[in-house]
């Protein structure tokens, strides 16, 4: 039985604050500090429709993976725990829950001023504030907002590897965030409760 849309976000959000609760709630010692593999990061993009050229025409192939092309039903967990798809590049899954690509990466980006000026919005001084940010966030992040704004029809969820906030973007927005001040839908019992 493939995922429905909701439930594949619903899914994948659990498992994040899971990670979350268990690689987050205390600091890194010294010596872990420098260990990426103790605090992965993610950048999801659910709704992926490889027959959308607006979807495809910005992105590599990615790498491969035994889960590429199959429906990750109950597998989703045994994929993002893969070191595969810690930190660099996009996951892409498409609506019913197909996996796509993983390690893919968002090709002929803009400058962060001109994704903004086509975004509509108002350039600040702090590149982060600028794209709704509370706090200072690297490119995996503005990129998602951009993915999103690109690909219409996908929710893009990321996992910061060095902080654990997770966020969701759509049309060019943050709609949801674990992260103090900035939009709240299904993530704020998280940010009531993060550990």
């Amino acid at each position: 039985m493939a995922y429905k849309k909701e439930a594949l976000n619903k899914a994948i959000l659990d498992y994040l604050h899971s990670i979350r609760k268990s690689c987050y709630s205390r600091p890194l010692a010294e010596n872990e500090a420098r260990n990426d593999e103790l605090r992965p990061g993610y950048l999801i993009v659910t709704g992926f429709d490889p027959a959308n050229p607006l979807h495809t025409r910005n992105i590599s192939n990615g790498s491969k993976h035994s889960l590429v092309g199959h429906q990750l039903n109950g597998d989703l967990r045994y994929l993002l725990e893969s070191k595969l798809t810690y930190k660099d590049g996009a996951i892409l899954i498409s609506e019913d829950g197909q996996l796509h690509r993983i390690g893919a990466r968002l090709l002929n980006l803009k400058s962060p001023n001109a994704i903004a000026r086509e975004l509509g919005l108002q350039i600040l001084d702090n590149e982060s504030e600028t794209f709704g940010f509370t706090s200072e966030v690297n490119t995996r992040h503005i990129n998602a907002l951009y993915a999103s704004h690109l690909m219409p029809g996908t929710i893009v969820i990321t996992m910061s590897g060095k902080t654990g906030d997770i966020r969701m973007y759509e049309k060019g927005r943050i709609i949801d965030s674990t992260v103090e001040g900035e939009p709240k839908k299904s993530l704020e019992a998280i940010v009531r409760n993060p550990y």
